[in-house]
Parts: C-alpha cells; sequence; structure tokens
C-alpha cells in the first residue's frame, strides 16, 4: 500500500503485541496451556519500516532479510521456556506440524512438503540439515536455495552469489570464485527442481 510511516508501523505492531498478549493471558486464565500450542511467524522478512538488524534487504527479495523470520512456539510444560533452536523451518513445516499434533492420518497421496518440527522443539531429536528452493518474481527477480550452510542467489541483475550463510549471515562475502564445485552444485540443484515445478504466472 501508499503511504505509512514508521510512527504509523511501530502503532500496529504495538497493537498486534497488545492482541497477542490478551489471546496468550486468556488461554492462561483458563487454565489451558499445557492443551494449547501456540505458534507465532510471519510468512516473509521485514517490511520497509521493519529493523532487520544485521540482514540485507527486506520483504520480497531473497536475501536474508527478506526471507529470514523469528518465530516462537509455546506449549506449557512441554517447550523448555527461553529455549532456542537453529532448526531451519518454513511456512509449510506448520502445516505437517499441526497435522502431527492433531494426530491426522497424512494422505500418502498427497505428499507434504513440510516436516514435523515438534520432535526438535521438544528435545526429543537433534537439529537437521535442510535443503530450501525460493523463486520470486512480482517485484525482483530471484532465485535461491538454501543447503545446509550454503545458500545460492540470483538477483533481479543476474548477478549470482555463493554465501556460507553460518559463518556469514550478512551476506557480505560471495564465496562463488573460492568455492567453484559448491557454487556450480547448488545452482545445478536449484534448475533440476524448477523443472518439477510449474513456470510461474504472469502478472
Amino acid at each position: 500500500t501508499q503511504g505509512g510511516s514508521p510512527a504509523t508501523y511501530a502503532a500496529m505492531v504495538r497493537s498486534l503485541d497488545s492482541a497477542v498478549g490478551r489471546i496468550v493471558k486468556a488461554i492462561d486464565d483458563a487454565n489451558a496451556g499445557a492443551n494449547t500450542v501456540i505458534i507465532f511467524t510471519s510468512d516473509n522478512g521485514g517490511e520497509r519500516y521493519s529493523d532487520n538488524g544485521i540482514y540485507k534487504e527486506g520483504k520480497m527479495s531473497l536475501w536474508e532479510g527478506g526471507i529470514r523470520e523469528p518465530a516462537f512456539v509455546r506449549w506449557t510444560g512441554k517447550i523448555r521456556p527461553n529455549s532456542i533452536t537453529n532448526q531451519v523451518t518454513s511456512t509449510f513445516d506448520w502445516t505437517a506440524t499441526i497435522l502431527a499434533l492433531a494426530g491426522a492420518n497424512q494422505d500418502r497421496s498427497f505428499p507434504m512438503d513440510g516436516m514435523n518440527i515438534m520432535p526438535v522443539l521438544l528435545g526429543k531429536s537433534k537439529e537437521v540439515e535442510r535443503t530450501l528452493y525460493w523463486r520470486i518474481f512480482q517485484r525482483s527477480d530471484h532465485k535461491a536455495i538454501r543447503d545446509g550452510k550454503w545458500k545460492w542467489l540470483k538477483d533481479e541483475k543476474q548477478n549470482e552469489y555463493l554465501f556460507d550463510i553460518i559463518n556469514d549471515p550478512t551476506e557480505k562475502n560471495n564465496l562463488k570464485d573460492k568455492y567453484p564445485a559448491i557454487f556450480l552444485r547448488l545452482k545445478n540443484k536449484f534448475a533440476q527442481w524448477e523443472k518439477t515445478v510449474l513456470p510461474p504466472l504472469p502478472l
């Protein structure tokens, strides 16, 4: 949308924070915390008025500022308070996680892309490396893949990058010339994945 300001954005976030607080309080007042899993997350990185800290760019890009986001999950008596996980997670993992929590039988004829991350959150399983793919074309033509600690990115200017996203989350050091084999492996892996999905719809 047009317009807006940092002050307006701050008021909106403050209102959201207050509303979430009221929901959590209502759950606690009803002594329902042990039977209620609260998931708070976003579908993309920060908006134009957000403070993304060390992360580059924001929403509608595939730099870390556009795809990295915090999330919290609360399950009273199950998930240890103030615990932190670095498990790489995507929005579609919440579908698999919620279905598993509900005891739903997954339709094997319609496999899901996501994984149930609750065992990791409960400390019953170790963090696992993931391979995730992104592409965006609405405002900027970006493509990216994260494979373990490595990330390949192609931006709207057709520039290509390789980052060690664990040791360089700021994406300052392009390592494509230093590690050409890894660069080509990720680029080719993305190309193979893209053959398996539909082409983007024209806007």
